[in-house]
């Protein structure tokens, strides 16, 4: 997920805001202190413009969903 952030120019506040999450929350999920729930992470990979698969580092997945 950092990856995707830093390549899009985001910021953990700014991913956080577009994801409707605390940059705390952010920051926790990133050095993998929290475990984000589902919805969570469908939020994160709508904000990343990235696939929920590609996010969860599915092998062969699209970055992007269809």
């Amino acid at each position: 997920m950092t990856a995707a952030r830093v390549k899009r120019g985001l910021t953990q506040a700014q991913l956080g805001e577009a994801a409707g999450l605390r940059q705390a929350t952010v920051s926790a999920i990133e050095s993998g202190d929290v475990r984000p729930r589902p919805e969570t992470i469908k939020g994160l990979a709508e904000a990343l413009g990235v696939s929920v698969e590609w996010l969860l580092g599915v092998p062969d997945a699209p970055e992007r969903s269809k």
